[in-house]
């Protein structure tokens, strides 16, 4: 049987999920620790290392930190995490046009420029704002 060499593993798959979007969740988060906040290198040199990773549980790669806290997470997706914040925070983006929320209006697919007063009657009454 034919052990694979770290060095080897290391030069097709990265030691730890690389940074996307200026997003890094690999670290230690032991506030008292001095990695605290600070990522785990890409590059495995022995004994220059904070970090140890951690395969016994094949489901989970996990990550060790070294220093004097000793605290072990899972490592995550950086890519996972920008793109979830990136869907949460979607409703922010505001477009700037709209159109009638009826599928079933001949309006739906038209698409009026914000700003063009009179594009859409109001019917109905609303009661007035009470300040």
């Amino acid at each position: 049987m034919q052990e694979k060499s770290s060095a080897a593993s290391t030069q097709n798959h990265p030691r730890i999920p690389p940074e996307r979007d200026g997003i890094q969740v690999n670290h230690c988060k032991s506030p008292v620790c001095p990695n605290f906040g600070v990522a785990a290198g890409q590059l495995s040199v022995r004994g220059n290392n904070s970090y140890i990773l951690d395969s016994r549980n094949k489901a989970i790669s996990s990550c060790i930190c070294t220093s004097c806290c000793g605290v072990e997470f899972p490592l995550k997706s950086n890519l996972g995490v920008a793109e979830e914040a990136e869907r949460m925070a979607s409703y922010l983006l505001h477009s700037n046009t709209v159109c009638c929320r009826n599928k079933a209006c001949a309006n739906h697919t038209d698409q009026v420029p914000i700003g063009n007063a009179g594009a859409y009657a109001s019917f109905g009454k609303t009661a007035p704002l009470a300040l």
